[in-house]
């Protein structure tokens, strides 16, 4: 059994962001259990629908500390 790169409630951005996409920064809202899916991830994008994005296509956000 593998280790998921993403969790729920990580902080995520696309390495190369699409030409039309306004948010940059997203949220991981879902991870897949099964094992021929495991590699995608739900993300919401400010108040857009969830999208389904392939975890290799994503970067890890760190979260700023006041």
């Amino acid at each position: 059994m593998s280790t998921a790169k993403f969790h729920v409630g990580d902080q995520v951005a696309e390495k190369q962001p699409r030409p039309l996409s306004t948010r940059t920064v997203g949220v991981v809202v879902h991870t897949f259990e099964d094992h021929t899916i495991r590699e995608v991830v739900a993300v919401k994008f400010g108040n857009d629908p969830p999208i389904a994005l392939h975890a290799d296509d994503l970067r890890r956000v760190e979260q700023r500390r006041p």
